[in-house]
């Protein structure tokens, strides 16, 4: 069951409302809504909503399955796990986006070293053209 799911089925077993749970959990009544439709949440938000639903002993998150009704802290400490991991891979990709601007300004430098070294190899094509011309031009008026 997904966790949206699982939070609708805990309030509606209380039989209060989402603006009820809302209120208990002192966040803003289209936050309750909004997770259980499925969109995103904070860990913050959950942690508060979790805390109004004592009849929720059980939590899905991604594969793992979270007593709530056991020792204390467990929710927080998975929630910190997955805080770290999601913390790591933000990292990762802004290292990955800082590796391809300086592949991109490399990239970029070597395009211009490129086009420098095509105009120097045009301008000696030309001045060897001109020394045969006049190698060619001395030769005939020997």
């Amino acid at each position: 069951m997904a966790i949206q799911d699982e939070i609708r089925k805990a309030r509606e077993a209380l039989k209060i409302s989402p603006a009820e749970l809302a209120r208990r959990a002192g966040i803003q009544r289209s936050l309750i809504g909004k997770i259980e439709r499925g969109d995103n949440f904070t860990i913050e938000t959950l942690q508060k909503i979790v805390a109004q639903l004592p009849n929720l002993e059980v939590l899905h998150l991604g594969s793992q399955k979270i007593q709530l009704a056991g020792p204390p802290g467990e929710l927080d400490s998975i929630l910190a796990e997955h805080l770290e991991a999601a913390t790591a891979l933000a990292q990762a990709s802004l290292t990955t986006q800082e590796a391809a601007r300086a592949l991109a300004s490399a990239s970029l430098a070597s395009a211009k070293a490129i086009e420098r070294l095509a105009a120097t190899s045009e301008r000696m094509l030309k001045m060897v053209a001109e020394t045969r011309r006049a190698t060619a031009s001395v030769s005939e008026n020997e």
